[in-house]
């Protein structure tokens, strides 16, 4: 039996047509359920199903070499810089910063004028 010729299809019913779409599609979803039950078994399966593309053997070993340096800290470096941990000068508000908002923290600009004058004293 070949298949259907369009003048054929043309004298079907609606309601012919519409089921048997609807068969087609229903048996479609089921090959795929039965497609991804299938799959399931593999181990792996978790992970390959999010990944984008599969990697290379090198960009596995770049990734692992990148995540083992990173475990490892660093911290040689902040001990060799010359004055680590030493209290900064303070800033002179009127000079250095010119748009200031010396109404709205007026407060706070009068405590740091007077603790910057306590540093320049006890820096004499």
């Amino acid at each position: 039996m070949g298949s259907m010729k369009e003048e054929e299809i043309d004298v079907l019913p609606n309601e012919y047509l519409r089921k048997f779409g609807t068969f087609i599609l229903k048996a479609e979803e089921m090959q795929k359920i039965a497609h991804d039950e299938h799959n399931k078994r593999f181990p792996g399966y978790e992970v390959l199903k999010t990944l984008d593309r599969l990697k290379t053997e090198e960009e596995l070993s770049l990734e692992e070499a990148e995540k083992q340096r990173s475990l490892r800290s660093d911290m040689s470096y902040q001990y060799e810089l010359e004055g680590y941990m030493k209290r900064q000068p303070r800033v002179d508000l009127k000079r250095d910063v010119g748009n200031y908002n010396y109404e709205q923290f007026r407060e706070y600009t009068e405590l740091y004028e007077e603790s910057k004058a306590k540093d320049d004293e006890e820096r004499r």
